[in-house]
């Protein structure tokens, strides 16, 4: 009974924190994924720089938290909060990954968001493909 309660106040404390996980960081879109007839080109909008995702459940503040840790990444990766115009915010299904404790984790369900963005300035350098991360 004693470890029942020490499971439940832990797991308690760690929705009240917000350990929910962490946005993991943005992928920038290579040449291969955006050139004309390129792998990603049915699904990402022309002139996208790249895209961010995040899980959209849990308790309200948990939610707001990992949308400004996705807008702060954005604005890091485009060098500045004003380099970067939002192309648009879509639902990824189970998509998004976060980080817990180091370890990666799923969305539950089909609570993922992923904001595809466009970088003003200058093109950050690009995370690879997909299949090589």
């Amino acid at each position: 009974m004693k470890s029942l309660g020490i499971l439940f106040t832990t797991a308690l404390v760690a929705a009240i924190t917000g350990c929910a996980g962490n946005v993991k960081a943005p992928h920038i879109y290579s040449p291969e994924e955006t050139r004309s007839g390129g792998i990603g080109t049915s699904i990402i909008p022309r002139g996208s720089t790249g895209e961010i995702s995040y899980c959209d459940a849990g308790m309200a503040f948990q939610v707001k938290s990992r949308r400004d840790q996705a807008y702060a990444a954005i604005a890091a990766a485009c060098q500045g909060e004003d380099r970067y115009t939002i192309v648009g915010d879509y639902s990824s299904g189970g998509q998004a990954r976060t980080v817990v404790g180091g370890i990666e984790t799923s969305c539950p369900g089909l609570a993922g968001r992923k904001i595809i963005f466009k970088c003003t300035g200058p093109a950050p350098r690009p995370s690879g493909l997909r299949s090589n991360q």
